[in-house]
């Protein structure tokens, strides 16, 4: 069964009834006028979803009564009536509780009659029938579209009257921070650099599960200037820590991996509000399969490299979180699920078929995997990859990284290698880098990892945007997207699990 878009249209109108949705006002004040027009559609697509059914149910009587007359008009002039009237009284009544099928009757009933009244309006000698009969008909089809209108308008008012009061109870999102803020948190973190100054901090526009700000340092040695701070949003989606990323990133920095050199990080309790990470910014930027064009193949054997670097690495060495000796695939396969499996559970807006057999599924057949523990970063894709010419420049958001089994970020990048270069030749740079040929079984096995661990985190980021436990529209709507996008992607793979 598909989403129900419904479900998530309240939510977009609150967000469009905000003064000032896209952060910066029209100067002729055009932004407020136009968003109140989306969102009036967006009403009427709530009324006829939620309320219009209901609303037709009691008429239906009077619906099949108009069209029965409008029949009875043809046979007393004894000409054929129009397809659309035999077709609208050819179907059955409705029955069960009002839905959709009361929307579609009635179409169909407007559709019949109006169509009957053009033909006796325009069809030779009823065209200037003023008979007391077809003034009738004509008066009851009036009466009839009066009282659904005035029905469906009432319900309107009411949809109004809730989002104006439902407008007031979403908090304001955290306000960014400033480049003075800023400034006055790293002096106090590196009493070293008294002279350290933020010189411009911009936000970067996106669905990051972060906040991301593009800064500017002055009077900090050893860096180019250039830095990116990465602070832990109100509505946390993959509910992980900063500062754990931080330590695990000056491990690896530390080991010679390509990734970002941690400049500060701070828990939430700073003026800045919230967790964060100041990370030095490093040349390149993320490219899709399309941009990289020509250097594709190049840039995809480099992935392959990368990644069998960061598999090589025994998590257990890393200390922190990683240091438990006990762990294993299957163990860190359960928490994981488990994990994922109660917060869909808690933050989703609706139940799903195919998400419940995939969890199950996986439940069922972590046997399907061996028990060499590497460290896996979670979200190993080109979107995360900063590209640098033909060059790895970094691998960036570390925030899923766990111990586990190398076939899971080999099966989540392959949709992206296998658009660059053939899998094969992708997987003879892996294992000559020093990775492992994962089992074929494995690959399967997270093939519907993938899916499900995606779709259940769509679902809880626009289910809790649905029910304002965040503010971030771009994340919360393309999140509703994505949901939709990766339900039809498990469903395949459950498919061809399960035949």
């Amino acid at each position: 069964m598909q989403p129900d878009p419904r479900v998530f249209l309240p939510a977009i109108r609150r967000e469009m009834l905000r003064d000032d949705l896209f952060g910066q006002a029209l100067s002729d004040g055009l932004t407020p006028i136009l968003m109140l027009r989306a969102a009036e559609g967006l009403l009427q697509l709530e009324l006829r979803g939620e309320r219009l059914p209901a609303l037709l149910r009691p008429l239906q009587g009077a619906q099949r009564a108009l069209l029965e007359d409008t029949r009875g008009a043809f046979e007393a002039r004894h000409i054929a009536p129009p397809r659309e009237l035999d077709d609208a009284l050819r179907l059955p009544a409705v029955a069960g509780a009002a839905g959709e099928d009361d929307v579609g009757y009635y179409e169909a009933v407007v559709a019949g009659v109006a169509a009957g009244l053009a033909a006796l309006r325009t069809g030779g000698p009823a065209q200037t029938d003023s008979s007391s009969a077809l003034q009738a008909l004509v008066a009851k089809a009036s009466r009839l579209e009066h009282q659904v209108r005035t029905a469906a308008a009432d319900a309107l008012a009411e949809l109004r009257r809730a989002l104006d009061a439902d407008r007031g109870q979403t908090p304001a999102p955290r306000a960014a921070p400033t480049a003075a803020q800023l400034t006055a948190v790293l002096r106090e973190l590196l009493p070293q650099h008294p002279a350290i100054e933020i010189a411009s901090l911009r936000p970067l526009p996106g669905t990051n599960a972060q906040e991301v700000f593009l800064v500017e340092l002055r009077h900090l040695p050893q860096t180019s200037g250039a830095a990116v701070l990465r602070r832990t949003p109100d509505y946390n989606p993959t509910r992980s820590s900063l500062v754990a990323e931080a330590q695990l990133l000056t491990r690896l920095h530390g080991a010679g991996l390509p990734v970002a050199r941690v400049l500060a990080a701070a828990s939430a309790g700073t003026a800045l509000g919230g967790a964060f990470i100041l990370l030095e910014r490093l040349p390149g930027k993320p490219e899709t399969a399309a941009s990289l064009g020509e250097r594709g193949r190049t840039v995809g054997l480099e992935a392959a490299r990368v990644l069998a670097r960061i598999h090589r690495i025994d998590p257990r060495a890393l200390g922190g979180a990683y240091a438990d000796a006990r762990v294993s695939v299957t163990s860190a396969m359960a928490t994981l699920i488990d994990r994922h499996y109660g917060r869909w559970i808690e933050e989703r807006i609706e139940p799903s078929l195919v998400l419940e057999a995939g969890f199950t599924w996986l439940r069922q057949n972590a046997a399907l995997l061996d028990d060499e523990v590497v460290l896996v970063h979670g979200d190993y894709n080109l979107r995360n990859l900063l590209i640098d010419g033909t060059r790895v420049s970094a691998v960036l958001d570390w925030e899923l990284a766990h111990p586990g089994h190398a076939a899971e970020d080999l099966a989540y990048l392959r949709p992206d290698v296998e658009s660059v270069l053939p899998w094969p030749a992708f997987l003879d740079a892996y294992v000559s880098a020093g990775g492992r040929a994962p089992a074929p079984e494995a690959l399967r096995y997270f093939d519907v990892w993938r899916d499900v661990w995606r779709s259940a985190l769509a679902a809880c980021v626009s289910g809790s945007f649905a029910r304002r436990t965040h503010r971030n529209f771009i994340y919360g709507t393309v999140a509703f997207n994505e949901y939709h996008a990766n339900l039809d992607s498990l469903a395949a793979v459950m498919a061809r699990e399960n035949p």
